[in-house]
């Protein structure tokens, strides 16, 4: 797989999981409607297992390739960037 495609990933990844977050936040927050509310705990469980899934598959394709496991670590870490917000997210929707 070619640097520039295992980067494609991580960016994918990291930016349809943050624009389905933010749908589902501001959705709710704009019109309360308690869907929004329901369809964003199901995201958060539902993202994180696919970032997860995401992840492991990069980190065991970067062991195999050792000359790949720098990209793949970026693009991890691109990932990982939904992690804070994950966390800002849940403290807003569980208070």
């Amino acid at each position: 797989m070619k640097d520039r495609n295992i980067l494609m990933i991580g960016k994918l990844t990291f930016g349809i999981t943050f624009l389905l977050g933010n749908i589902c936040l501001w959705g709710f927050i704009g019109s309360m409607i308690i869907e929004f509310a329901v369809a964003a705990i199901l995201f958060v469980g539902i993202g994180s297992l696919i970032n997860t899934i995401i992840l492991f598959a990069l980190f065991v394709y970067g062991s195999f390739y050792p000359h790949k496991l720098k990209v793949c670590l970026q693009s991890i870490l691109i990932i990982l960037i939904n992690l804070p917000v994950l966390l800002i997210y849940s403290f807003l929707f569980y208070n």
